[in-house]
């Protein structure tokens, strides 16, 4: 699977559970020893498959951090070594699960369905400080945070017409505006 937008990964989030099979790539800290007995480190880009013990989505980078034992023999990490695997978009990795469900097999029908990811753009404000949200089926996303410094309020005079149509007969019903200052 690749998880292409943010809503993906939360339906991910809610794919994986404890005992699920995991394969991605990744990368991990190798330490060699060398025929004299000195020691080198360096990070290597490695293919793991881990058995999931924990799940943790962090909201902020949009990834979701698996940690698990290592099920894979490999040439740098033993097998039942710990890892931490880290899922983000447009990262490939490999689900496998025991018995898929009905509830999860009905997320994945809704995560592959464009229909069902309708959005809906909501601005959220306060004083002095506005959130700008994304709203799914799924989850809410805040895309911005605006804050601004408010010394004093100004009074702003706003001209509300009262004489609005009725939109059936199209006959005004009332006459006149009506100042709000």
């Amino acid at each position: 699977m690749v998880c292409e937008q943010d809503e993906d990964m939360w339906h991910v989030y809610n794919l994986v559970r404890e005992g699920d099979i995991v394969r991605c790539a990744t990368m991990r800290k190798v330490v060699s020893e060398s025929g004299t007995g000195s020691k080198t480190s360096q990070r290597m880009a490695l293919t793991l498959t881990i058995d999931v013990e924990s799940i943790h989505f962090d909201a902020g980078h949009c990834a979701l951090h698996l940690k698990g034992r290592n099920i894979e023999e490999h040439e740098h990490v033993k097998r039942g070594a710990y890892h931490t695997l880290d899922l983000e978009l447009q990262r490939p990795f490999t689900l496998q699960k025991a018995r898929w469900d009905s509830v999860d097999l009905q997320r994945l029908r809704m995560a592959a369905d464009p229909a069902a990811s309708a959005d809906v753009a909501a601005v959220v404000m306060h004083e002095g400080l506005a959130h700008v949200c994304l709203i799914t089926p799924a989850m809410t996303v805040v895309k911005a945070k605006i804050e601004l410094q408010v010394g004093h309020i100004f009074k702003i005079p706003i001209i509300v017409p009262t004489s609005l149509h009725n939109p059936i007969t199209g006959h005004p019903q009332a006459q006149g505006l009506q100042s709000t200052t």
